[in-house]
């Protein structure tokens, strides 16, 4: 009944793509099985009440384009009610330009939510405030090649102890160079240095860092073989030096391979690849290796009405345990998901959504199922 009332209420207003003030409203309702993604006997249902208001800027000046987009969401938690808490979402970029051939992107973003309970295995609430500040620049040099380059500075912080997921400040830089064809297929070559420190200060009980060097040496493609498909990767080696204690060293071959493919009018699937080494220090491990596989078709239905579904299949292996008698964990990750999306207005879109969700470890505490079920509403005017 509200929704059809809102669907009246808003006849007549929409957004239009050239706007350069866009205001967003929207409400999600979900019901999830297992709040603290904890093995069975612990399962705790609850159910999660999201409301947002965002706005968005996009004002062209001349050969300069301003972004900005900002979002407010409200989350209440029914049963569990001590995690309500107040997201914030703030994405803001300065697209400069000096002339058609030397052009970059100054851009700040800042995003403050809740820590995700899959890997936190505390019930606090334990918020993460996530900081990016960043300044690129590309110039033309000429047959399609142009040089690149730039720095960004990043601040992680939690607002409880998250040891596997210590909150850190890093300072990059990067250069490289960029090749695009007039098929609009693309290669780039970078290097990257990173300097790392953590929040808290060097542990020797716990083996803990107080900071990091890391050297990423990339080359990321982008292939456009027809109209209707698009191949884009990233391949990398990466390599980490800790300051104090060489167990959390690491380093190896990472990357990601995505496939877009406009089978007809209305059907699009999006399938990928990727291998990622994450950091997560503890006794058990100081990094993971992640090899996941993903899959996500897009069925529009009609002009108002799409079908969604995805699935990813993923493998952990926790590495270099400062404790070696602890290492050996391995884990599996399963999620799929489907959802109806109805658009009766321009302006407003409904989605009824449910997912699942599982992981199998060899240590059993770290298992668990974790289903979803949930309707949206949101609006753009």
């Amino acid at each position: 009944m509200a929704l059809v009332l809102l669907a009246s209420l808003t006849q007549g207003v929409h957004a239009d793509p050239e706007d350069t003030w866009n205001l967003n409203a929207g409400i999600k309702t979900e019901y999830v099985s297992n709040l603290f993604f904890s093995p069975q006997v612990l399962e705790s249902s609850d159910q999660i009440t999201a409301t947002t208001v965002g706005l968005k800027f996009n004002k062209p000046v001349g050969l300069q384009r301003f972004v900005v987009d900002a979002s407010l969401t409200d989350n209440r938690f029914r049963t569990n009610d001590y995690l309500d808490y107040l997201g914030k979402d703030l994405n803001a970029a300065w697209l400069w330009s000096l002339t058609p051939r030397i052009k970059g992107n100054l851009s700040a973003n800042y995003n403050e939510g809740l820590n995700s309970f899959i890997d936190y295995r505390g019930r606090e609430r334990n918020l993460r405030t996530t900081q990016l500040y960043r300044f690129d620049v590309e110039g033309e040099i000429g047959g399609g090649f142009s040089a690149i380059g730039g720095v960004n500075h990043s601040n992680v912080k939690n607002s409880e102890i998250f040891i596997a997921e210590r909150g850190f400040q890093a300072n990059a830089a990067e250069f490289g160079i960029k090749y695009v064809a007039s098929s609009d297929s693309s290669v780039t070559l970078l290097g990257r240095h990173t300097r790392g420190e953590y929040n808290q200060a060097v542990d020797p009980g716990g083996l803990l860092e107080s900071g990091f060097d890391q050297n990423d040496a990339e080359l990321r493609f982008a292939w456009v073989p027809t109209g209707k498909s698009t191949l884009v990767g990233r391949l990398a080696y990466i390599n980490r030096v800790s300051d104090n204690y060489p167990i959390r060293d690491y380093s190896g071959p990472v990357g990601s391979i995505d496939y877009r493919w406009n089978v007809g009018a209305k059907l699009l699937i999006i399938a990928g690849f990727r291998q990622d080494l994450v950091s997560y220090q503890t006794l058990e491990a100081s990094y993971y290796k992640a090899r996941a596989f993903s899959i996500a078709p897009v069925w529009q239905v009609s002009g108002k009405a799409a079908l969604r579904a995805n699935y990813s299949y993923e493998n952990r292996d926790y590495l270099g345990a400062p404790v070696a008698v602890l290492g050996g964990r391995q884990d599996t990750l399963q999620q799929g998901q489907v959802a109806v999306d109805w658009t009766p207005l321009r302006s407003l879109t409904v989605s009824i959504f449910a997912q699942r969700q599982t992981r199998t470890s060899n240590r059993a505490i770290n298992d668990f199922d974790y289903d979803m079920a949930g309707i949206s509403a949101s609006f753009v005017f």
